[in-house]
């Protein structure tokens, strides 16, 4: 088995930041030591590295009475470390005291589904914004592979954006993009109401390497106008895979690492809920309800009857953790919509990390105090004379509030940068002699910034997601509050019922879960002669029974002599079969 030692996040040259590294193995293994954890295995990767994740439970006395669980996925994107991290801090605090945290519930933890990505991330000298499954690119089609990929054109360890003022027909490059005049360093498409004509042509830093006119086309890298090349995980997946799309793969669980989770999905009952940490997000923002696909069956959000769930989940998530708002990103072939359309299984994905100005004022990161001289009696230590009083220094004139969110982006660099001594996290556009180009402009975000933490915010993100999980676990669905009675309706006849309560505040299925029909909502199966039973079934099934007191009642009619039992054993998704016994007698139960 390889181990990945991975930095949190690695830049080099003028942005080079080291927050510590992930020996990633080594902290599984250290968590499987407590004897409430196992390990399991997804998949191998192409490098051969496996995917590995654990199953959290209480045992003994303490063991869980009933299959429900979550599945707390993360670092489907190598960029965003964050996730891992914070997955490893959770899985680390659950293990200490299985019983007590997670409400009798089982936890599934998948830390790092993409470790070949990761494993790359950390080792490349020149950074960029790459975070798929690396493999070999020919998107030109020659017959050579990874031959022109993204080029480090001014030296400063990481890949951002080249801007190419009206560029020559020749260089094959169009103009789509002007700086923003309000918000310099910012690029947009230009505005034609004001008589806006595009004068940059933005793309990929780096340099045309096989002579065929385009740039950047083959292997890894990242930004407009590169493919890029490997597999997108979080485009790989069946829910409205995005098949033209760069890093899709040529069929849907293409990736070792996207067939595994989908099969562990598959195959592992009692899975109630899914946290997926990564850039996209469908609790802060909950996703639009009763938009469909052309087929009208599939949701591109999520469905009209689910809305209800989503906003309380989502009202929780905002109080614990304090985001008020977070980049959506595209669902489509991502893992999280799949989990969710496809599989019924209400799905909570969250990008972690956001700006200041997105979260509650009582969450947002504190600067460090400024040393300075503490008050005394004014003398110097020592005896000598009063330290002068430093000069007041004038308020600067407030910046104008930057209005687009790349806009808001630079503001926070600038001020993480000035506050909390953090690493640049945009390069500011700079001229550079092209080899094939002339001069061009060199700039743009760098690599990973935006996911940046300090480790102050890494323990936060543990804490408050931890609290998230544990919050979970108290409201997956719970129909096991069983009663039954019977009725006599005629000689030799007897009216026997049951009624299964869902005392969790989850129902048993989701709205599309009961449509897609991928698992059982609960189902009562009468333990008699099918030739007794004169009206109902021997099995009865109902697969949406309402959280918070909703109930299913099955009834049926059968032939039975008096003072005598019959069983029914109920089960679902989420619960253990029960058998409870009902004595056919004049008074009920």
């Amino acid at each position: 088995m390889r181990r990945i030692m991975a930095a949190a996040v690695m830049w080099t040259g003028g942005y080079a930041l080291a927050q510590g590294g992930i020996d990633l193995d080594a902290r599984i293994d250290a968590i499987a030591a407590n004897g409430s954890v196992e390990v399991f295995t997804l998949a191998k990767s192409a490098q051969g590295r496996l995917v590995r994740g654990l199953k959290i439970a209480a045992t003994g006395e303490g063991a869980p009475k009933d299959p429900a669980a979550i599945l707390l996925v993360a670092g489907t994107d190598a960029r965003h470390v964050m996730g891992v991290r914070t997955a490893l801090g959770i899985a680390e605090r659950a293990a200490k005291e299985p019983g007590n945290w997670l409400n009798g519930r089982t936890l599934y933890v998948v830390p790092c589904v993409n470790p070949d990505g990761l494993a790359w991330w950390e080792s490349q000298k020149v950074n960029a914004d790459f975070g798929r499954v690396p493999s070999s690119m020919d998107a030109d089609r020659d017959g050579r592979m990874d031959e022109d990929p993204c080029d480090d054109v001014n030296g400063d360890g990481v890949i951002t954006l080249m801007r190419v003022k009206n560029p020559s027909p020749l260089s094959g490059l169009t103009a789509t993009m002007v700086e923003d005049a309000e918000e310099p360093g910012v690029m947009r498409g230009p505005d034609g109401g004001k008589g806006e004509q595009a004068v940059y042509a933005v793309l990929a830093e780096g340099i045309d390497n096989d002579g065929d006119g385009a740039f950047n086309e083959d292997g890894v890298g990242g930004g407009p106008g590169s493919a890029g090349g490997g597999i997108d995980l979080d485009l790989n997946f069946p829910a409205h895979w995005p098949e033209f799309r760069d890093g899709a793969g040529r069929h849907p669980l293409e990736a070792p690492e996207a067939l595994g989770l989908a099969e562990f999905v598959l195959r592992t009952p009692g899975i109630a809920a899914v946290v997926v940490f990564g850039p996209r997000d469908t609790v802060v923002g909950v996703p639009e309800a009763g938009k469909m696909d052309a087929s009208g069956q599939v949701p591109l959000g999520i469905e009209n009857d689910d809305k209800r769930l989503y906003e309380a989940v989502s009202g929780k998530y905002k109080e614990l953790t304090g985001l008020n708002e977070s980049p959506r990103g595209e669902l489509a072939g991502s893992f999280a919509q799949w989990a969710y359309a496809h599989h019924g299984l209400p799905t909570f994905a969250t990008g972690l990390v956001v700006r200041p100005d997105q979260m509650k004022e009582e969450k947002r990161p504190k600067a460090p105090a400024k040393p300075g001289v503490e008050a005394g009696d004014g003398a110097a230590a020592g005896g000598g004379e009063a330290e002068k009083p430093a000069e007041e220094k004038k308020p600067e004139p407030k910046r104008p509030e930057p209005k687009s969110d790349e806009g808001k982006w630079i503001r926070w660099f600038e001020d993480r940068q000035r506050d909390f001594g953090a690493p640049a996290g945009f390069v500011p556009w700079t001229r550079v002699k092209h080899p094939q180009l002339g001069e061009v402009e060199v700039g743009g975000v760098v690599p990973g910034a935006k996911w940046w933490a300090s480790e102050d915010d890494v323990k936060r993100l543990v804490e408050d997601h931890a609290a998230f999980v544990r919050e979970l676990c108290g409201r997956l669905p719970e129909p096991s509050s069983i009663a039954g009675e019977a009725k006599r309706v005629g000689p030799g006849l007897w009216r026997v019922a049951v009624r299964v309560t869902n005392t969790g505040m989850m129902p048993t299925l989701t709205a599309i879960g009961n449509k897609a029909n991928t698992r059982a909502g609960v189902v009562a199966t009468l333990g008699v002669a099918p030739a007794d039973v004169l009206e109902g079934g021997i099995v009865r099934q109902q697969g949406v029974v309402k959280g918070e007191g909703g109930t299913f009642d099955a009834v049926w009619t059968v032939r039975a002599a008096d003072g005598s039992r019959v069983k029914v054993e109920v089960f679902s998704a989420t619960m253990r079969p029960r058998t409870i016994e009902i004595e056919l007698k004049e008074m009920g139960l």
